[in-house]
């Protein structure tokens, strides 16, 4: 499996990598699946791009995590990360959750 991890803010200004991903002029959503070349590519949502080289065998296999969003609030908050599914049928979440900020609303910090 070859994984290739391209910035959008290497390719373009970063104010156009906000919303989500630019290859060769094209753009993509976050989450969106695309074919370059013989690759499956995905736009993650911390607005790289990732790509495989698609297996003749069908299997399917996750991307990489993106970045965690930010903290929801400023004490006992939450924060959530995607990845994407290259090929379909993969087992497992495409997002995961973990406590942030986990001071105690109301402590002296």
């Amino acid at each position: 499996m070859l994984a290739l991890s391209l910035s959008c803010f290497l390719l373009f200004a970063v104010a156009l990598c906000q919303n989500g991903c630019y290859l060769n002029g094209q753009f993509y959503n976050y989450g969106q699946q695309f074919i370059a070349g013989p690759e499956l590519c995905s736009c993650q949502y911390d607005g790289t791009i990732d790509c495989f080289q698609v297996n003749a065998g069908g299997t399917s296999s996750w991307g990489n995590w993106g970045a965690w969003s930010s903290c929801s609030k400023p004490c006992g908050g939450t924060r959530t990360r995607h990845r994407t599914c290259h090929g379909g049928g993969c087992s497992g979440s495409s997002s995961q959750t973990s406590t942030c900020s986990t001071q105690a609303c109301g402590e002296k910090y």
